[in-house]
């Protein structure tokens, strides 16, 4: 994806939305004494007209097999980009038509909502840093030029560009180091030449708005994800003609390639840092997702049984590192394919289907309870 250089592909909107939906009663979660049933939760959104106008998140509860309502509120206006704060107690999102959104967050108790930014141009992509006291997002220029990353406080005050450098633009979305120190993005010099598709990553600090690390080969950088370490970025890149998953070890500066898989989008590592989980795939219908270890060794196909997984998101790891919920496709849906969620023992490649709704809307972003007595074997064994 070659950055910013037109509204198009400035800001092409991801479907973020948070899944799924099955009626039940409303309940609200407790984080610290509520009910056990929470435990392995997993958010989610579903467009069900019969009952909200818009869509309301629910949670998936293990213990009983069924989805539940977690909220009776609406999200107003087509969503995508949301983010979950690290305490789970609200998110924020981008809300509004094509040519005009903003940042809104909602709290999950009450479902009270504020709007953080009001700008002329679209307003996307936001995401928490990992104390919960910020919000990187990305912003169109008001000339429609491109677009830059910019930094605010939670409440939506002091924003400012992320980059002290304005000759450079920047989007897509952009990672926090788990120290919150740094954030990685992607960007190209304002002044490069249409022809150039190359698109450098950036290691910013935060403090200082100063460019620490600097990734420019000549090549397509696409999606990234950090190391549970904070040393080392994985990310794809173009530069072998097809995009595949590679490692740069800031310390050396050195990148190298762990895969053959052509055609890599997203990734993510595990929390644990022992694995990478990414989708690969040439077209929609042919994209799969995969986990591999740093260095390049256990590839695994890990929808090889299934007609293809949802390009809005590789998943998200559960706390223990051993169960990957994502969205996918099956095989006997070829007639009429609906998505539907998936939780995935990447060891034994054991899964469990929990959603059947033809009012689920899109995949992206699935956030599990951050419980420790999780474990992927208590989702599998209905504990």
């Amino acid at each position: 994806m070659s950055i910013l250089k037109s509204h198009k592909n400035a800001l092409r909107p991801l479907i973020l939305s948070l899944m799924l939906g099955v009626s039940g009663c409303i309940s609200a979660p407790s984080r610290t004494g509520g009910t056990s049933s929470l435990l392995g939760i997993v958010y989610y959104r579903s467009e069900r007209p019969e009952e909200y106008t818009v869509g309301s998140f629910y949670y998936y509860d293990f213990s009983a097999q069924q989805a539940r309502p977690l909220t009776n509120n609406n999200v107003d206006g087509y969503t995508r980009g949301i983010h979950w704060s690290p305490s789970m107690q609200q998110f924020v999102y981008a809300a509004g038509d094509l040519s005009q959104a903003e940042i809104f967050t909602t709290k999950l108790i009450g479902g009270e909502s504020k709007q953080l930014t009001s700008n002329a141009k679209e307003d996307t992509k936001p995401s928490w840093s990992p104390d919960g006291k910020q919000l990187v997002y990305t912003a169109m220029n008001e000339d429609m030029s491109g677009s830059r990353i910019y930094l605010m406080n939670a409440d939506g005050t002091e924003s400012r560009p992320l980059l002290r450098d304005t000759s450079i633009l920047s989007g897509d979305t952009a990672p926090w180091s788990p120290d919150g120190q740094n954030v990685a993005v992607l960007g190209q010099p304002i002044d490069q030449p249409l022809y150039d598709k190359s698109v450098d990553i950036y290691i910013v600090d935060v403090k200082s708005g100063e460019i620490k690390y600097q990734l420019a080969d000549g090549s397509s950088h696409l999606r990234m994800a950090w190391a549970p370490d904070g040393q080392q970025l994985a990310f794809t890149s173009s530069r072998d003609a097809a995009s595949e998953l590679f490692i740069w070890n800031l310390s050396t500066g050195e990148t190298r390639k762990i895969t053959d898989v052509k055609e890599a989008t997203i990734v993510d590592w595990s929390p644990d840092g022992r694995y990478l989980a990414f989708l690969a795939g040439p077209l929609q219908a042919e994209m799969h997702l995969y986990i591999i270890q740093p260095n390049g060794q256990g590839l695994k196909n890990l929808t090889q049984d299934l007609q293809y997984a949802t390009s809005d998101g590789v998943g998200m790891w559960s706390p223990d590192s051993r169960c990957l919920v994502f969205s996918a496709v099956s095989i006997t849906d070829k007639s009429a394919p609906v998505a539907s969620i998936y939780v995935i023992n990447t060891q034994t490649l054991s899964k469990v289907k929990i959603t059947d709704d033809l009012a689920f809307y899109g995949a992206g972003s699935w956030v599990w309870s951050a419980d420790d007595n999780i474990s992927c074997e208590s989702i599998f064994q209905g504990k």
